[in-house]
């Protein structure tokens, strides 16, 4: 045979071998010269708009809609040429992979990494108690689990403060890791959100498609330095690992058939010619198809390989199990749906070991927290309208038209992504005469937790979360990416819908932006307050939702007082009968984040914060210890304050006797 028929015949590409390589230029030219070029081009041309777009956002342009309002026009176009340069790739067979993967990388560094790039300081207040968390570990090496139910769940705590430990960081070091964990969060999905994808379509296009519409519509928010996010991350990879190697159903049909009927030959008669009749007749061929329908193969593996993993799956578990209390639950949901319909094998075993992992931890470890909410936590049950109330309505719908739309925009889009991916089974039920059991379970498990525990009412947003990966392969199963190459109308169709995604993310992932960033003037009023409050000293807000708790965190009295900052009167008589309680100090603060968040999410009077702050100002019966355009910090003229520091007051502090007009640094 000659070196020609050969290469014909070979099943390797052309320049698999060092004799035939094709030379790197003649590939760079043909790459020049292909459509994959102008979506890499695209890709350069958006990344550089909305680069050069970052330095002119200003975070107090940001109001009622969230970060939209201080985007530029440069932001949004180079945002929207990313879904037109993904959809020209995803439209045809062969583009390359790796860059679809810098699409999605860009994609992640866009959406989730702006804030970090905007912002001075952490945004979120959650952030700031978290890794006081971890402080209070850190430097007592004991857990306040009278303090704070997340204590304990102390697992994702724990290991930060062995972080902080063993890198000697304090809690300002861990302040960029609060800024980037968006980013580094979603880049750790990526791996498993990809592998389920791979897993569980029919082809890589679709894959990538179903990852890019994840991270395009994954606006929840709970991707924070949180356990959650964590807890989150874990999920996917025990799913992952358990699609990609232990599908049950996981062989062509007529394969099932022959396996059911050669094993049904040891069984009773009975039971033997109910299955030879199953698969006799047209029409419970024809169900039994639909109920088995297939999954694509597992990967190859050994069993000291499944071993491994399975190791894998117990370990990650039981870190889940010690750091958050909710995922178990989902876990636990879709791992008994897959068992019970044999979409994972031999598996039986799985879900009652997890099960007694999550008894054990709730028996022994969470003593403290259940005996006094064990009643709180049965009554919610079946509660749904708790569950979902304050994601979807909240007096937020009354406050203004701006917050109205976010709200709606979140309802919008969740319902249109659940109709989207119901209808899709419902498609391929009837076109394809399948059900894609292992995706529709666990889209379909997150649900039922909505009627169990209300979770504060957030409940609705966590079975968005859990639900979104698989909810966003039954939509890639839509598009026929099976076909060569997509037609221009399914082009132009796609690069619409992905841009409407878009849109709908910008105001649901950020809409609440303008509470949850924190100024430097915010974050120096508490530094300030932190150099002056003596441990046991009670800090008075309208709202939690400041950048503080970060120091020493279980050894001050907290709490949102919203009903009380009605007048001064009110105020001034709840801080003194904690002072009268405790004999420690009420500072009561006034600051931009807090005030805003009163604004949005309970219906205070717009800009009412700087009015209350003026009025405590004007005052004679208090006096302002700090204040700048952000936070004031105040006490009362008969306050505790000026016995404690009758000696020896503060240095940046004001005496009693000092005017009220002037200001602190």
């Amino acid at each position: 045979m000659s070196d020609t028929n050969r290469l014909q015949n070979t099943s390797l590409p052309i320049y698999g071998t060092a004799a035939t390589r094709t030379p790197l230029g003649t590939r760079i030219r043909s790459f020049i010269m292909s459509e994959d070029f102008l979506a890499f081009a695209i890709l350069i041309a958006a990344f550089l708009l909305w680069g050069l777009s970052v330095p002119q956002i200003d975070e107090r342009n940001i109001d009622h809609l969230g970060i939209v309002s201080a985007l530029t026009p440069m932001s949004f176009l180079g945002m929207g040429l990313m879904n037109v340069g993904f959809v020209l790739l995803v439209r045809r067979e062969h583009s390359p992979d790796w860059l679809k993967l810098a699409y999605v990388l860009v994609l992640i560094l866009m959406l989730y990494g702006i804030t970090a790039l905007i912002e001075e300081y952490p945004r979120f207040s959650v952030n700031y108690f978290h890794v006081g968390f971890a402080e209070h570990i850190s430097r007592t090496g004991e857990l306040a689990t009278g303090f704070d139910a997340r204590f304990s769940w102390p697992g994702f705590f724990a290991f930060t403060a062995f972080l902080m430990d063993i890198a000697k960081l304090d809690v300002l070091d861990t302040f960029p890791l609060l800024m980037w964990s968006h980013v580094l969060f979603n880049l750790l999905y990526l791996v498993p959100v990809w592998m389920i994808s791979v897993a569980l379509t029919e082809n890589r296009r679709q894959a990538w498609f179903a990852t890019w519409f994840f991270f395009l519509t994954n606006w929840i928010g709970q991707d924070y330095f949180s356990p959650q996010g964590m807890a989150f991350l874990f999920y996917l990879v025990i799913a992952a690992i358990l699609v990609r190697w232990f599908k049950g159903w996981d062989v062509p049909f007529e394969t099932q058939v022959k396996r059911i009927q050669a094993t049904s030959q040891g069984w009773y008669p009975r039971l033997q010619r109910l299955a030879d009749f199953v698969f006799r007749t047209r029409w419970t061929r024809w169900i039994a198809k639909v109920f088995i329908s297939p999954d694509p193969p597992n990967e190859a593996s050994t069993p000291s390989q499944r071993a491994g993993l399975m190791l894998i799956i117990v370990l990650l578990f039981a870190a889940i199990v010690s750091s958050h209390q909710l995922t178990p639950f989902f876990m636990l949901s879709t791992l008994a749906g897959w068992v019970v319909f044999n979409r994972i094998k031999r598996m039986y075993y799985l879900p009652i070991l997890l099960a007694v992992m999550v008894g054990a931890w709730i028996s022994f470890m969470t003593v403290d927290f259940m005996a006094g909410n064990v009643v709180g936590l049965l009554q919610s049950i079946g509660r749904v309208q708790e569950a979902i109330a304050p994601s979807t309505s909240q007096n937020a719908i009354t406050v203004s038209a701006e917050r109205t739309l976010i709200i709606r925009s979140r309802l919008f889009m969740s319902a249109m992504i659940w109709g989207l991916a119901g209808l899709s089974a419902l498609w391929r039920l009837y076109r394809k005469q399948r059900i894609d059991w292992t995706v529709l379970i666990a889209a379909g498990a997150p649900f039922p937790m909505a009627i169990l525990q209300s979770y504060g009412g957030e409940m609705l947003l966590r079975v968005y979360m859990f639900a979104l990966p698989f909810m966003s392969i039954m939509i890639a199963y839509w598009f026929p990416f099976k076909v060569p190459r997509l037609s221009r109308l399914l082009t132009a169709f796609l690069i619409v819908f992905l841009t409407l995604n878009l849109g709908l993310f910008l105001l649901t992932r950020h809409g609440n932006e303008e509470m949850d960033y924190v100024t430097r003037e915010e974050f120096e009023g508490f530094e300030y307050l932190y150099s002056i409050a003596p441990l046991g000293s009670a800090m008075i807000s309208v709202q939690e939702s400041m950048p503080y708790r970060y120091r020493y965190e279980v050894d001050y009295i907290y709490g949102p007082y919203e009903e009380l900052f009605n007048t001064p009167e009110l105020l001034r008589g709840l801080a003194k009968q904690i002072e009268d309680e405790f004999g420690g100090i009420s500072f009561i603060l006034v600051t931009r984040s807090a005030t805003v968040t009163a604004e949005l999410l309970y219906g205070m009077p717009e800009d009412w914060g700087e009015d209350f702050a003026a009025e405590i100002h004007n005052r004679d019966d208090f006096v302002v210890l700090w204040e700048n355009r952000d936070m004031q910090i105040s006490v009362m003229d008969d306050s505790n304050y000026w016995t404690v520091f009758a000696d020896a007051p503060h240095e940046d502090a004001p005496t009693q006797d000092e005017s009220q007009q002037d200001e602190s640094p």
